[in-house]
């Protein structure tokens, strides 16, 4: 019985860590401007909402997407305001500061698999 508890918390503890590694690659790829990066992340469709277009895209789309936003909008500085974690899904929200303005980043994620994928993204200027 305690070798079936011991190694359901280590299971448990080995998901939270992966878990927190993909939430770690969304957050970097938004720092380092890094569409691909996210893209490695996304859903096979994935809403995004920003000031000069909206829509659900593929996944090929949308990091398209992202690489125009990027290019147009280097960014300098991404700090997490808010960010809740569930085993089924999960949210952050972001103040990104860009070369052309500030944006509050809102990103929705929920797993698929075994794996944290991106749902929605929302950039709002400020």
């Amino acid at each position: 019985m305690k070798t079936a508890i011991s190694l359901l918390a280590v299971l448990l503890l080995m998901g939270s860590f992966r878990l927190a590694d993909e939430f770690d690659q969304i957050t970097n790829g938004f720092k380092n401007s890094n569409a691909n990066a996210l893209s490695a992340t996304f859903d096979n469709t994935v809403d995004i909402s920003m000031e000069t277009r909206s829509g659900s895209y593929s996944r090929s789309q949308a990091t398209l997407v992202m690489s125009d936003f990027f290019s147009l909008h280097q960014v300098k500085r991404f700090e997490i305001i808010h960010k809740t974690i569930y085993p089924s899904s999960s949210y952050f929200v972001a103040t990104m500061i860009t070369r052309n303005g500030t944006y509050r980043t809102t990103v929705y994620m929920k797993m698929t698999g075994d794996r944290l994928k991106i749902q929605e993204i929302r950039m709002d200027a400020n």
